[in-house]
């Protein structure tokens, strides 16, 4: 109940599987309420560079708290970015939710905020998940903040 688990890579038509993002992503639950949680984990990554014989680790250690029921909630955190010994001094932050439109999908949208070189830039997601029994869809768009245009997200969860 307070422990998970996930990992996956993100994978690009055309790359090599040894020049692909590899992650893990534990988790672990401190506050387990009825409509509140409030959780510590990580994202840790494998990047690629130059092929498989040199490779960095890279990613996110993060808080998060969210609100809400499993139909209906409201999630915010913060998280310091690291790769190989070096830690972020700014943290980047993290707003999202979602909400249950039909008994097998829902209106999902993360957000990130991050300050880079004193300025705040942003990445904005909106779309719907598809919710199956053993496998759950993401069909999304990503944006930056104040560009046009998106890029479309498929994404792929499955329960074991």
């Amino acid at each position: 109940d307070r422990f998970t688990l996930g990992g996956g890579l993100a994978w690009f038509p055309g790359v090599p599987l040894d020049e692909t993002f590899y992650y893990l992503l534990p988790k672990y639950t401190v506050v387990n309420g009825n409509r509140s949680k409030l959780a510590v984990g990580a994202l840790v990554g494998l990047l690629p560079f130059g092929g498989s014989d040199d490779r960095s680790s890279a990613g996110l250690l993060y808080a998060v708290g969210t609100t809400g029921s499993r139909d209906s909630n409201l999630s915010a955190g913060l998280g310091w970015g690291y790769a190989g010994d070096d830690l972020a001094r700014n943290p980047v932050a993290m707003i999202g939710g979602q909400g249950r439109l039909s008994r097998r999908i829902s209106f999902i949208s993360e957000n990130w905020i991050f300050p880079i070189e004193g300025e705040t830039e942003g990445i904005y997601s909106y779309g719907l998940r598809f919710l199956g029994e053993g496998l759950t869809v993401d069909l999304a768009f990503v944006s930056l903040f104040g560009e046009n245009g998106a890029i479309p997200w498929l994404g792929f969860a499955f329960r074991f």
